[in-house]
């Protein structure tokens, strides 16, 4: 085969290869894009996450946590996260046997619309003590 067929085979080859390796590079990104979720939404899922986490916590102190940050991590790799999807802690607040959680979404400010909007959930723990861990009544 003469050499200037082989040095065009090789350089088509090379070429292929780049445009393949381009291909799935972009594929990977889109791919991630795609699946990324909004901070708006990782944030819904931690909360309901702490909300179960604080039921386990009351199961086995009988009684509220002092802070969120009392929690015992989860076990294996899931999220143990306190903070929203914008990274700042996610509020706890305590009245009687009913727990609030809250957010003030992207902005930071109370209100808002869409991913500015505040993110509250409010539940209610069983018998558990309604002190929490630490605080004398």
């Amino acid at each position: 085969m003469p050499r200037a067929t082989t040095d065009a085979s090789r350089r088509r080859l090379r070429l292929l290869f780049r445009l393949g390796a381009l291909a799935a590079c972009a594929f990977v990104v889109a791919f991630l894009l795609a699946e990324m979720p909004s901070p708006g939404s990782m944030t819904r899922g931690r909360m309901y996450l702490i909300k179960f986490r604080i039921e386990d916590y009351v199961a086995e102190h009988g009684r509220l946590p002092a802070s969120l940050s009392d929690l015992p991590p989860l076990e294996g790799n899931r999220i143990s996260s306190i903070v929203d999807g914008w990274k700042r802690p996610i509020h706890y607040a305590v009245n009687g046997h009913s727990v609030t959680l809250l957010t003030l979404g992207r902005d930071g400010q109370p209100g808002g619309v869409g991913e500015d909007a505040d993110i509250e959930i409010t539940f209610t723990v069983g018998e558990a003590s309604s002190q929490p861990a630490g605080c004398d009544p």
